[in-house]
């Protein structure tokens, strides 16, 4: 089965079944089949393999669920892909977190439950270089109703490990640190006081004496966003609100960008936004006493439920910085037909954008993380809902370090540089290019000019009321010469 993407330009996307693959012309793999899955997580090695977490559970999606197993996705350099799968006897598990350890071989955690039982464990297994599974432990978490393994820090040869708990409904989260030695065995533990609203993130300070935790709030406050300070013995030292950001979004992440400054990254309302709904990705740049240093922010104004939806940002160098979320979200289970788009782009050291690319408008998408890779590129994970199973199966992409699909079969390529959108459109399409100045003309399907309008600007709308219903094919002329093909479908 071949499936294609737009990504800004056009993707080949081969399914596959679990197993190994050979390798592939186009570094790019839809994970498909008739199974709830989703993957949460994926590390790069040193070798240049890429391993992703992959979590099953049962039902359809927008259902009642529960975790069934989880396993290893590996893709190597040269785009080959096996599968790693572990034996827990009759537990069902599901993994959150992989970390490579500096002394070699992996920890994996997440959660644990017996099939016989409601209740929850903290599960951490060993793996060794090969991803051979070395040892595994559980710990009782029968106290919450379910946990989240934020982070994990490697500390004076032990491992601090951060996670967010609930009890039943979970409308709060607690914050708990937790030692363990390199055997996994369990030391220390610290639950904060304060409950928060949302997930948290965690980096150390630079010189690694003190733990950050960011929050979206905290209960009983006022919805700021919070920094909670502690030291390496677990001691609350204290808590500073974040200037400028507000909300409870639970998709942001934190990460040091030089020996000075870290980036904030979530979702925020744009400047003048359209309602309340529109927000956009933004990206923000703290040092230590929490003064901004620069910012940015990416989307487009609101035409469909949510504009723009963070999920992740990634860098090896600092000054090729890759973000990803998606556009137009859609809450609850998408309608067929509906469409929209993963946002993937690059800032450089000062978070000015070197692209941003829409890639989709064929299926209903929903991006996870981004790993910024060695070679200097990116890896996106991303799933889209297949009406047919009623579950989302994951697509990977390889990108070279101007967004594009890492291919060597030209043929299979569209490159597209602008995005239009609703699909179906009424009385107006928006566009968001990477060009300005172009020269749209639709034509219906009997080859009849419909319309003609210069867009001068990147991002605008194209009245369309005054056009019958049907299906109008697009070109858009470029001042390079270059022209864009596609499809509009217009509709009451």
């Amino acid at each position: 089965m071949r499936t294609r993407i737009t990504i800004c330009l056009a993707i080949l996307l081969q399914s596959f079944s679990v197993g190994f693959i050979p390798a592939q012309s186009t570094f790019d793999f839809v994970l498909e089949y008739p199974v709830r899955k989703y993957s949460p997580v994926a590390i790069e090695r040193d070798n240049g393999e890429i391993v992703a977490v992959i979590n099953e559970r049962s039902g359809t999606e927008y259902a009642m669920s529960s975790p069934t197993k989880g396993y290893l996705l590996s893709f190597s350099a040269a785009g080959d892909t096996i599968t790693h799968r572990f034996s827990f006897g009759d537990s069902l598990f599901s993994f959150n977190v992989i970390q490579e350890l500096t002394d070699g071989g992996f920890l994996l955690a997440g959660q644990a439950y017996a099939a016989d039982s409601e209740s929850l464990n903290l599960m951490i297994v060993k793996l060794d270089n090969n991803l051979n599974k070395v040892w595994t432990r559980y710990y009782d978490m029968s106290a919450y109703y379910s946990l989240d393994v934020r982070k994990i820090f490697q500390l004076n040869g032990q491992y601090l490990f951060v996670l967010d708990v609930c009890v039943f409904p979970c409308t709060r989260v607690i914050y708990k640190l937790v030692w363990f030695d390199s055997l996994g065995n369990m030391g220390n533990n610290y639950t904060h006081f304060v409950e928060g609203r949302g997930q948290s993130d965690w980096i150390l300070n630079i010189d690694s004496t003190q733990l950050w935790a960011f929050t979206p709030g905290l209960a009983g406050g006022t919805g700021q966003r919070i920094r909670l300070e502690f030291d390496t013995a677990q001691q609350f030292i204290g808590q500073t609100a974040l200037p400028f950001v507000s909300g409870s979004g639970n998709y942001y992440n934190v990460f040091w960008h030089t020996d000075s400054t870290f980036i904030y990254s979530c979702e925020y309302d744009r400047p003048n936004p359209a309602s309340s709904n529109d927000q956009d990705m933004w990206l923000i740049s703290f040092d230590s006493s929490l003064n901004i240093i620069d910012s940015s922010h990416f989307g487009s104004y609101n035409t469909k439920d949510k504009a723009s939806v963070f999920r992740d940002v990634a860098f090896r160098n600092p000054d090729s910085i890759y973000f990803v979320g998606f556009k137009d979200q859609y809450f609850g289970k998408p309608p067929v037909g509906r469409v929209n788009w993963i946002m993937a782009g690059q800032t450089d050291a000062r978070l000015e954008p070197r692209y941003l690319h829409f890639i989709g408008g064929d299926h209903y998408y929903e991006s996870y993380y981004v790993v910024a890779t060695r070679d200097g590129g990116s890896f996106i994970c991303a799933s889209r809902f297949n009406h047919d199973t009623q579950v989302y199966d994951p697509v990977f992409l390889k990108l070279n370090n101007l967004g594009l699909l890492t291919a060597n079969r030209a043929q299979h390529i569209e490159l597209k540089k602008t995005a239009f959108w609703p699909v179906p459109c009424t009385d107006l399409i928006n566009f968001h290019s990477a060009e300005q100045n172009m020269l749209l003309r639709l034509y219906d399907m009997a080859g009849k000019l419909a319309l003609e309008k210069r867009l001068p600007h990147t991002k605008g709308i194209v009245l369309t009321n005054h056009l019958p219903e049907g299906v109008y094919l697009y070109e858009l002329h470029y001042k390079n010469g270059a022209v864009e093909k596609g499809k509009i479908v217009k509709s009451y």
